[in-house]
C-alpha cells in the first residue's frame, strides 16, 4: 500500500476539518466526479482530517506516485472564473441544502499537494 500524491489548482474553498455526515452523503449520490481536470469536486482529506475543498480543479498535476504527469501548463482565462463559481454554488446548492453553509465563504485560487 502507498501514497497517492497529486498537486492541484482550485478555484474554490477550503473547509478547515472534515465533516462525515456530508462525506457519507457526497460519497452515496458521486454528483460530482472524482478528482479530474476541468470538473466540479469536493477533495476530502480523508488520511488527517484537515480539511475538505470545495470547487472547480483548473489544473491536476496527475498521481507522481504512478507516475501519471498531466500537462504541466495550463492557461485559465480570469474571466471565466465568475461563471465557474456560481455554476458550482448552483450544482452544490441543489444537490447538498444542508450543507449549504459550507458556500458562506468566498471563492479562491487554492493550490496544494493533496495526498491521499
Amino acid at each position: 500500500m502507498g501514497v497517492d500524491i497529486n498537486t492541484y489548482t482550485v478555484w474554490g474553498i477550503k473547509i478547515s476539518g472534515y465533516d462525515m455526515e456530508f462525506s457519507e452523503k457526497y460519497h452515496d449520490h458521486e454528483i460530482f466526479g472524482y478528482a479530474k481536470q476541468g470538473e466540479d469536486i469536493v477533495i476530502f482529506d480523508g488520511m488527517n482530517c484537515d480539511y475538505m475543498v470545495l470547487g472547480h480543479i483548473l489544473f491536476d498535476g496527475g498521481n507522481i506516485r504512478h507516475g501519471d504527469l498531466n500537462e504541466t501548463f495550463l492557461e485559465q482565462d480570469l474571466n471565466e472564473l465568475a461563471v465557474i463559481e456560481q455554476a458550482y454554488r448552483d450544482r452544490f446548492i441543489k444537490h447538498f441544502p444542508d450543507f449549504a453553509h459550507f458556500l458562506n465563504k468566498p471563492f479562491k485560487i487554492l493550490t496544494f499537494t493533496h495526498f491521499h
